[in-house]
């Protein structure tokens, strides 16, 4: 087995594998189905919902292929359980990493593949759906999507069956022993109880086990739970007390007579969860209803700059000539500056995106900011120059981070370069650094009182031109809020108008490295 082909978490995804009770089991429809739909989907002979085991490919569900299993080491899906994401491959025999597998060299002579990982709610991937073919075919993105969104309904099938054998074993231990279950169970005759178990005295602290013995249940319950086979969701009264509980009523036979079994289950913790539920999916619509109006936004902030660019590009085009040459040059300085505007929302667009959508992983490497800072200095030269503005690097030799240096090196130079932007000319700006902590300190215009509380919200416009004119995008605090909440900091901004702004960023306790340590 090639060891490149083990992901990391081998122990963890075989455990979490063993725990659905999948491999080995008979044919089941809705797995089969799903199979028949991704073949038909896709216009191929082949396809399989497979499980990587230790050592094995074991299928669950296959058309088109007579194996029940297959060696792991020659699985095409042991390199989406490697890789952790779709695997396509538009010919096997072109594909360096297959041309000795024994299912490409001989039967069923594999060329086409594409497997949609089974991802777990905790980032496994268990197995794959997947479909082949014997020729070399290829597919559009949309289609390959469509596959993922099947492997995704294959985990639901997989979630569902996991939970109801969960409730079947619960139902079957609760069933087992009367006083002994661990729910409360009412023995009623004729309307009133006879008989309860022990749990029944956990429904309320106000009454113990004997307060149910005896007792007319119309008292006990706001609808009386009469009809068997069908669970009553009902109100529990408890002196006053109105606790939310579901009755099962099941009808037995002791000693030629008739009684009624009731199971009462509390359902605050439930309906504690539904309310979690729909707080949660009332946070993610609102989440799409942002992304929808920050997505409208950022098209009409593209649009400004490149009409500016379009109108200038225009004008050069059909009259150019008439233009002086002091003209022309300043035509070229705008076009820069609206190429440069666009060229950096753009990169900080992407960064937000992959920060938000998870593409982007963390790389932590030793580094130490003294010198990113230094290297941002002579970046900004220029601007600093132009406006005299003078930074001074305070942050010790001895300081080192453990971050993402790339993504560090973009949060300081942010902020460095909106504190030159904003500071009087002759002024200077200060970094700093003690502990975990990075600062940068300007004596420039400050931030206005109103739209300090929306510096990190992408929904909200904050951009301002700087104390010489300089143009913003208004995405680049947005930025680095992602960045340092990804490395599990915080950030803080303290500002006066006229008096300056000072930005402290902790970027955690992972990231401090070491300090006092000679380098």
């Amino acid at each position: 087995m090639d060891p490149t082909l083990i992901p990391d978490n081998e122990t963890e995804r075989l455990e979490e594998l063993r725990s659905y009770g999948i491999l080995d089991t008979h044919a089941e429809k809705a797995f089969d189905d799903l199979a028949t739909v991704a073949a038909a989907l896709f216009d191929v002979p082949i396809a399989y919902i497979g499980f990587i085991d230790r050592d094995r490919q074991w299928f669950k569900s296959s058309i088109g292929m007579d194996k029940d299993e297959v060696p792991r080491e020659y699985a095409f899906c042991s390199h989406v359980v490697a890789e952790g994401r779709m695997v396509h491959v538009r010919d096997a025999r072109d594909d360096d990493r297959f041309l000795n597998n024994p299912f490409v060299v001989g039967d069923p002579h594999l060329r086409f593949y594409l497997g949609a990982p089974l991802k777990t709610a905790l980032g496994h991937v268990i197995g794959t759906l997947c479909v082949a073919d014997s020729k070399p075919r290829a597919f559009e993105r949309n289609k390959l999507d469509a596959l993922q969104v099947m492997a995704n309904q294959v985990m639901t099938q997989l979630d569902v069956r996991r939970t109801n054998v969960i409730l079947q074993e619960e139902r079957e231990t609760f069933s087992s022993l009367f006083e002994a279950a661990p729910v409360p169970l009412l023995l009623v005759r004729k309307g009133r109880t006879v008989q309860c178990n022990r749990c029944c005295g956990s429904l309320s602290e106000m009454r113990t086990t004997d307060d149910y013995r005896g007792v007319d249940i119309a008292t006990l319950f706001e609808d009386v739970p009469t009809v068997t086979n069908t669970p009553l969701e009902t109100h529990l009264t408890m002196e006053g007390s109105r606790i939310p509980v579901i009755v099962d009523v099941t009808e037995i036979r002791l000693r030629t007579e008739s009684f009624d079994l009731l199971a009462v289950r509390d359902q605050r913790e439930r309906r504690e969860k539904e309310a979690m539920l729909v707080a949660a999916r009332q946070r993610a619509e609102n989440a799409n209803r942002i992304k929808d109006q920050f997505l409208s936004m950022v098209s009409h902030d593209l649009k400004s700059p490149l009409s500016g660019m379009f109108t200038l590009l225009d004008l050069l085009s059909r009259d150019g000539d008439a233009f002086s040459e002091d003209e022309r040059r300043q035509v070229f300085v705008e076009l820069k500056s609206s190429t440069s505007v666009l060229l950096e929302m753009i990169n900080q667009l992407l960064n937000i995106h992959r920060l938000q959508s998870g593409s982007i992983e963390l790389q932590r490497a030793p580094v130490a900011p003294r010198d990113i800072a230094n290297q941002i200095s002579l970046s900004l030269n220029r601007q600093m120059h132009e406006k005299g503005v003078v930074l001074v690097n305070e942050i010790p030799e001895e300081v080192e981070f453990n971050v993402d240096v790339g993504l560090f090196r973009e949060v300081l130079f942010n902020l460095v370069s909106n504190a030159v932007k904003f500071s009087y000319e002759g002024s200077s700006v200060t970094v700093a650094a003690q502990g975990s902590t990075v600062s940068v300190v300007d004596r420039g215009a400050g931030i206005p009182q109103e739209i300090q509380p929306h510096l990190f919200d992408k929904m909200v416009r904050t951009s301002r031109k700087g104390t010489d004119g300089e143009a913003g995008t208004g995405l680049g605090l947005p930025l680095v809020h992602d960045i340092v909440t990804a490395h599990g900091g915080t950030i803080t901004v303290h500002s006066r108008e006229n008096e300056g702004t000072t930005v402290i960023v902790d970027m955690g306790t992972d990231s401090l490295l070491r300090v006092g340590a000679s380098r």
